[in-house]
């Protein structure tokens, strides 16, 4: 194969002679082995009774690969488990809620370090997600540099104190896989209406389903191949495989199901949470008073759309707003902006003008303020009284701007005036100086 690539085995006879070696290159050339034995990707693997690791399997023959022991459920060896220096970590193995053979949906609770070693070849492909490129020996100082150290209790001496652990940066980054985007972007409505907008969700990066290449090779050439064959399954979070080696003269055929074993490692991923699921979840935020948002569907997958419909009342302020869409599927999230301009209707506040407090200026030198107000119903029209000499006020804008022409002091009363007939006023002195 091109591709680093992961695989665990069971087996139990020793060092199993020729099958060792194959597996031994196999290793070596990118695809690894792991099982009840103790090794996974990328390394070999062989069963034995709880015997010193460094006497079965490949034990310390394969520097490449992962030796596998099996943890309880109490951070201990199970008895079934090798150990010693050959060792290299510890992945959960006992008391999992497995495949069984007996029909396509059957399920069992099985222990031993077949169940262990796939945690490990989990880990690894999570890793190799990232990292394609990496070495075997790359990838088995990830697993083992990254491990929980002083976990495990009661091991054996010489016996590595390492549980497998899968750090946060261990595969792609958890945002920036997907994006959103609404069309249109923006809308106008009257106050009591509603808008609506396409949300889609698009993937990012340039992945897609590929073939991995390769030169075609025979049993001539290379003694073993392995296939396998995908056959899907009814039981949740598995899949049936069918995988056949064949040598020069045999034959094997192991019939397989991989598990999620979610809720088995969730405890050894990074926060204790499984991993996310396939929807994102839309959400909108900043809405005006009055107004909902609704999604249809409120789930979408990568590739998909769905409708927001924003629906303001009658009391709903006249302005506009941006509207933040959020998409989150686990740990990521993206967002985009929907605009909704809303225009007459809303329930008109208390008429209200601001005081500016006393103003300073010069005769003859140029003066100006904006007079502020809010609530009631616009338009409004502004009038003062006792203006300085030299200033005038515009009714419209509520601006007052000239050049003072003499020194005085003067008690403005300012006056606003909305469309339905209400007043609010403010009171203020004007100084102006002759310097």
């Amino acid at each position: 194969m091109d591709r680093p690539a992961g695989r665990r085995n069971d087996r139990g006879d020793g060092r199993a002679g020729c099958l060792a070696g194959a597996a031994d290159r196999a290793v070596r050339r990118g695809v690894g082995r792991g099982g009840r034995g103790e090794r996974a990707d990328p390394g070999a693997a062989r069963r034995a009774a709880g015997g010193n690791a460094c006497n079965y399997g490949p034990g310390g023959q394969i520097p490449e690969g992962v030796q596998v022991g099996n943890a309880t459920s109490g951070d201990t060896k199970a008895g079934d488990s090798n150990y010693g220096t050959c060792m290299d970590l510890f992945a959960p193995g006992s008391n999992v809620l497995s495949a069984y053979h007996t029909s396509d949906t059957a399920s069992t609770t099985m222990s031993g370090t077949s169940m262990a070693a796939p945690h490990v070849a989990g880990a690894v492909a999570t890793y190799l997600t990232g990292h394609p490129s990496a070495t075997p020996a790359q990838v088995h100082a990830w697993v083992t540099d990254n491990a929980s150290t002083g976990k495990m209790f009661g091991l054996p001496a010489g016996t590595p104190n390492k549980l497998l652990y899968v750090p946060a940066a261990a595969g792609p980054p958890p945002t920036g896989d997907y994006t959103l985007s609404a069309s249109p972007a923006s809308a106008t409505v009257q106050a009591g209406g509603s808008a609506t907008s396409t949300i889609a969700a698009t993937a990012t990066g340039t992945a897609v389903p590929s073939v991995v290449g390769g030169q075609p090779t025979t049993v001539e050439q290379h003694p073993f191949m392995i296939s396998q064959r995908r056959e899907g399954s009814s039981f949740p979070g598995q899949q049936s495989c069918s995988s056949t080696l064949m040598g020069p003269h045999t034959v094997y055929t192991v019939y397989t199901r991989v598990s999620t074993y979610a809720a088995e490692i969730a405890a050894q991923l990074p926060g204790g949470n499984p991993p996310p699921g396939s929807d994102i979840t839309l959400s909108a935020t900043g809405l005006p008073s009055g107004a909902t948002a609704s999604f249809s569907p409120g789930t979408v997958s990568t590739g998909g759309t769905a409708t927001l419909t924003v629906t303001t009342s009658a009391g709903t302020p006249a302005g506009t707003y941006p509207i933040t869409v959020t998409g989150t599927k686990g740990s990521t999230t993206a967002q985009t902006t929907f605009t909704l301009t809303v225009q007459g209707g809303g329930t008109p506040g208390p008429l209200a003008l601001t005081n500016p407090g006393t103003q300073n200026s010069v005769a003859g030198r140029p003066a100006a303020l904006t007079l502020r107000a809010q609530g009631g119903t616009t338009p409004y029209r502004f009038t003062a009284s006792v203006l300085p000499a030299g200033l005038t006020l515009n009714p419209s804008t509520g601006v007052v701007s000239g050049t003072p022409t003499t020194f005085q002091t003067s008690n403005v009363t300012v006056t606003v005036t909305d469309a339905a007939g209400r007043t609010a006023r403010a009171t203020f002195f004007w100084f102006v100086m002759p310097f």
